[in-house]
């Protein structure tokens, strides 16, 4: 009887609702005043309840990353995080605010044929696993190197281990890829900056061309990535965070709420990846302009201080697992401490690098552009995109000459993050937020060509999201079974008083498994243990 796809979409309706009243109920804590002041609750001229599971998360992120200095993820102050809920019963939302909800299982179509990512079995799962059944340990990379990469994203998925089918990681993808779509059906309606309605419109176009072109036709359009990774909702958040920023940057009108939400956007985004650092210089931009203006005061104030604090303990937690403020960058390690193994973290780094396909700015970069495309799908995506961008920039929209005095801060954003890309890894995955935002550069600084109406738009809408989910997933779906991803269990071997796989480099969840071949020891020192390597 529960084996079909009315309970498990009945699964995620309780999975986002939970979301949703938790970042809603700590929206009415945070902000009773003004919740109760302002009935319109928008954000850039959008409804902010489709942000309301985006702030749960975060929250629930951060709880979880104070909480395991202590204790270990599978304690049952784990769940103290969703008192905030019970707020929702004060004021309870209007039903309006569900209105789109009826749509969302079709977001669950493409769970039929989905699997797990490589990295959730070499390292994500594997580290999930420590958390759940340890507080912090001091030393953590020391186990496996690319533990100290770790993301929110497994503080999060720690606590989703308690359905046997494991559904609720990709859920979690899910909330991300919905909040995308929201994001573009609210940017369609609103009236207030048309510059967002252009971008969107731009995006959609794109996203339809993703289902042609070269090799199938990948042009850097999101899509859905196996369970256990994050960069699509990355790529999501570095789009709409940008997005968001730019708008400020030429508005003379910044509300609180705005830049309180900027903030936890971009906040969010440096935990989920490291990758994501370059958002860092345009919110730099921000709060510059913001100072100028002599915003930097009285509420403003707030969300600096919210960076100030979650920074301190993200980086504390950092240096406690890997002995670096940015892992593996050894220029900010801290040798004197006793689990820092400058060795071994130049061995990871390296390694990193080599599978990155990184562009060193002293080599040529006609012989590294040439390496790079030799991989089909790097040829596929780059070539897709830039045929996608000239149709849309040529046949859809119109040069907006107004537009010009806006374009050099911009530029300057696009190319440093490009820069930075190029020198850490252009891996595909990591570019696919850049792509996007350069794709609504045209409707940004552009006119779009054509009339618009409502009907076509929402119309775009819906072809995208049935094109995005690929015909695989359609032919998988089977509404009378749902979904089921059972960890695997790899053969392993005992190496020293652990074990390694036997074949390959995954764990997956595997307890005392390691597939480095590094000989390390635990020490206890109080409440913590801490990982010393043996090299």
């Amino acid at each position: 009887m529960t084996n079909n796809f009315l309970f498990y979409a009945l699964k995620f309706f309780i999975f986002y609702l939970v979301l949703f009243f938790l970042g809603r109920g700590l929206y009415i804590i945070f902000s009773k005043k003004d919740f109760l002041t302002d009935q319109n609750h928008s954000v850039f001229g959008l409804k902010l309840n489709i942000f309301y599971p985006l702030i749960g998360i975060f929250f629930i992120g951060n709880y979880l990353i104070f909480l395991n200095f202590f204790l270990p993820l599978n304690s049952i102050f784990t769940y103290f995080c969703f008192f905030p809920v019970f707020a929702n019963l004060y004021y309870l939302p209007k039903l309006s605010s569900f209105k789109n909800i009826i749509f969302y299982p079709i977001f669950l179509i493409p769970s039929y044929d989905i699997t797990y990512n490589y990295d959730a079995g070499l390292y994500h799962l594997g580290f999930q696993k420590i958390l759940r059944e340890s507080n912090i340990i001091l030393g953590t990379s020391n186990i496996y190197g690319p533990y100290g990469v770790s993301s929110v994203y497994d503080y999060i998925s720690s606590i989703l281990w308690f359905d046997k089918e494991y559904i609720y990681f990709q859920f979690l993808n899910i909330i991300f890829i919905i909040l995308f779509y929201e994001f573009l059906y609210e940017n369609i309606k609103q009236k207030k900056y048309k510059i967002l309605t252009n971008a969107t419109i731009s995006i959609l176009i794109f996203s339809i061309f993703d289902n042609f072109g070269f090799g199938g036709g990948r042009n850097g359009f999101i899509y859905f990535q196996g369970i256990g990774k994050q960069d699509i909702a990355v790529a999501i958040l570095f789009l709409i965070t940008s997005l968001f920023i730019y708008v400020t940057l030429i508005s003379n009108n910044t509300s609180y709420r705005e830049f309180f939400l900027i903030t936890i956007l971009t906040v969010f985004m440096i935990q989920l990846k490291i990758s994501s650092f370059p958002i860092l210089f345009f919110y730099s931009m921000l709060l510059y302009k913001l100072f100028n203006e002599g915003k930097l005061k009285n509420n403003f104030l707030y969300p600096i201080f919210l960076i100030i604090f979650t920074s301190s303990v993200w980086i504390t937690k950092t240096v406690l697992q890997t002995g670096c403020i940015i892992y593996p960058l050894t220029q900010t390690c801290f040798e004197k401490l006793q689990w820092t193994s400058i060795e071994y973290i130049n061995i990871t780094r390296e390694s990193a690098i080599q599978f990155s396909k990184f562009y060193s700015f002293d080599y040529s970069f006609i012989v590294w552009f040439n390496d790079f495309i030799d991989y089909d799908l790097n040829r596929s995506i780059i070539f897709n995109f830039i045929i996608s961008y000239l149709i849309i920039r040529l046949m859809f929209f119109k040069k907006n000459s107004e537009a010009n005095n806006r374009k050099s801060l911009f530029l300057i954003f696009c190319s440093g993050s490009l820069f930075f890309y190029l020198y850490f890894g252009p891996d595909s995955r990591y570019l696919i937020g850049l792509q996007l935002l350069l794709i609504a550069s045209i409707g940004l600084f552009n006119k779009f060509k054509f009339r618009l109406n409502h009907l076509f738009l929402l119309s775009l809408i819906f072809i995208s999201v049935l094109s995005m989910i690929r015909l695989n997933s359609y032919l998988s779906f089977n509404l009378m079974s749902s979904p089921s991803y059972e960890i695997p269990i790899p053969n392993v071997l005992q190496f020293e008083d652990r074990f390694i796989p036997e074949e390959g480099d995954q764990c997956w969840a595997v307890k005392n498994c390691s597939p480095s071949r590094f000989s390390y020891k635990i020490v206890e020192a109080g409440m913590f243990k801490i990982i010393k390597l043996d090299i």
